[in-house]
């Protein structure tokens, strides 16, 4: 595989590009999992009161706890060089949101 010096090195600012509309989902439960390829984000949408008339649905894991099935709206997977990246933005959009929302009241 040929070697990439320095001077062939080019910067990319990357912009999302909106021509094309996808569904924009709403999710208030995430799971995540990886295998050696990639990480998986799953989102679901749970809508509580639909839950609590659901009890003769629900079913005890191996551990005991409580589950009932969630709709699944999305399933992102990524790298796992991409994680840090990730995790960064993450936690400034988080502080930015914090102190916005905090000068609210």
């Amino acid at each position: 595989m040929p070697t990439i010096s320095e001077e062939e090195i080019i910067k990319v600012k990357i912009i999302p590009d909106f021509s094309r509309v996808y569904p924009r989902n709403y999710s208030n439960y995430m799971s995540i999992s990886h295998d050696e390829f990639g990480f998986t984000f799953t989102f679901c949408e749970n809508k509580v009161e639909l839950i609590e008339g659901m009890k003769d649905q629900l079913k005890k894991d191996a551990d005991g706890n409580l589950c009932v099935s969630s709709p699944v709206v999305s399933q992102i997977v990524v790298s796992p060089l991409f994680i840090p990246k990730i995790l960064e933005a993450i936690r400034l959009n988080y502080e930015k949101f914090q102190k916005k929302n905090l000068l609210k009241g």
